[in-house]
């Protein structure tokens, strides 16, 4: 999926992670959210291309919920971006995508 900014001159490609609803049937209806969100800043023909040094990109890692885990809900990640050849990290994302999450 892309997101367009016009005003920007910005587009974003956007994978989502899984989510999963559970007890449809019997007990406490909840969702599960696992796998991986990534934001990446791309490319496109009529928009003002991001200098090819400075790759922008997000990455936010969601713990599923398992029978046996107290992870619930977790989210870390990051948000970096590439000089050059090295990647260097902007920003750390760390929470409970329920409930806070913190730069």
């Amino acid at each position: 999926m892309y997101i367009d900014l016009h005003k920007r001159g910005e587009r974003y490609e956007i994978d989502y992670p899984i989510v999963s609803m559970h007890n449809l049937i019997l007990g406490e209806l909840y969702l599960d959210v696992g796998g991986a969100y990534t934001v990446r800043k791309v490319y496109h023909e009529g928009f003002v291309r991001p200098k090819p040094d400075r790759e922008e990109l997000a990455v936010v890692n969601f713990t599923r919920k398992g029978w046996f885990t107290k992870e619930a809900c977790k989210c870390e990640g990051d948000v970096s971006y590439l000089d050059g050849a090295t990647r260097k990290k902007a920003l750390k994302i760390f929470g409970n995508w329920n409930e806070k999450v913190f730069l």
